[in-house]
């Protein structure tokens, strides 16, 4: 991703509690530092719900309401620069993702984690899908 790229997350949230979600809201989390072992990436996304999975980059309201079991899509988008990651050769790597979602941006949120990373080139690199469920 070069300084005038965007990181694009599109992903597909599915209310799996019991209650309506009156006003569904998704945030994009990225965790800023290099998930350098399979160890680190395997702590980051066994964290607890309550656990900082990253910071909060950018939000976006769901068709809403949304009932159990129901899913809607959305699409997060943060200009590079606002990822705030370091340019350096060795810092290179994937960092965590996570989109969380909350009734009115209030609540107890359920996140979905994923990670990616690529190594630095001077082309367009790849594009890339994830999909989660818990």
């Amino acid at each position: 991703m070069g300084p005038a790229d965007e990181l694009v997350v599109r992903a597909t949230v599915r209310n799996g509690t019991d209650d309506e979600l009156a006003a569904p809201q998704a945030s994009l989390r990225v965790n800023r530092f290099l998930q350098s072992t399979r160890g680190s990436l395997d702590r980051w996304a066994d964290q607890p719900l309550s656990g900082t999975v990253g910071d909060r980059l950018v939000s976006a309201p769901l068709t809403g309401p949304l009932a159990p079991g129901q899913t809607a899509d959305v699409e997060l988008r943060v200009p590079a620069g606002e990822l705030r990651l370091s340019t350096a050769d060795s810092a290179w790597g994937p960092r965590g993702l996570s989109v969380e979602v909350t009734d009115g941006g209030a609540g107890r949120p359920s996140t979905g984690r994923s990670s990616c990373g690529s190594p630095p080139t001077r082309s367009s690199p790849p594009p890339a899908s994830a999909s989660w469920s818990r």
